[in-house]
């Protein structure tokens, strides 16, 4: 029984982080280093940054309208965490991104080769989120896939490994009269 319980321990601990929903190809591929090679030596400029936005970033004001120093302010916090495009309503031809009433604006994100910093991006707009009078959403292709691995990492520990390991050892209790 105490080597059961021990091996079951062992298994919780170690198994947390290489349970995994990535897809990806992790050898060198000529392919991965063409598309890195092309993001290098052509970054998306400001007239198609908009066409890798994988994220969008909802802001709402009270006030009634935007205020365009904190969209500002957000864009440069968004870009220091390690955004690779951020395009806001002040960028040239991209008015239509505010609200027809004028209280609520739409910042597009996109992260390039930099997907690695989608948790900073968050605690940006969160920060925002808590300031008075402002009410800011994230939501996205990322975010999205971070949320699902969470919740599932969270259902696996607390569902099967907890309850699926005790509701086991009861039914080799019971049937067999022991656990080993």
């Amino acid at each position: 029984l105490l080597a059961v319980v021990v091996s079951m321990g062992i298994v919780a601990v170690l198994l947390g982080d290489t349970l995994t929903t990535e897809g990806e190809v992790t050898s060198a591929t000529d392919s991965k280093r063409a598309e890195e090679l092309l993001f290098e030596h052509f970054p998306p400029s400001p007239e198609t940054a908009g066409e890798g936005t994988s994220e969008v970033v909802v802001v709402s004001f009270d006030g009634g309208a935007v205020d365009e120093e904190r969209i500002g302010a957000l864009a440069a916090e968004l870009r220091e965490a390690g955004a690779a495009t951020v395009v806001t309503s002040a960028d040239e031809g991209r008015e239509r991104l505010d609200s027809a009433n004028g209280s609520a604006t739409v910042v597009l994100v996109g992260f390039g080769h930099n997907e690695d910093s989608l948790p900073d991006v968050v605690e940006a707009v969160q920060r925002l989120d808590d300031e008075q009078d402002v009410e800011a959403a994230m939501t996205g292709e990322l975010t999205l896939d971070e949320d699902f691995s969470k919740l599932s990492e969270q259902d696996l520990q607390e569902g099967e490994l907890f309850f699926g390991a005790t509701a086991a050892l009861i039914i080799l209790l019971l049937v067999f009269g022991t656990v080993v």
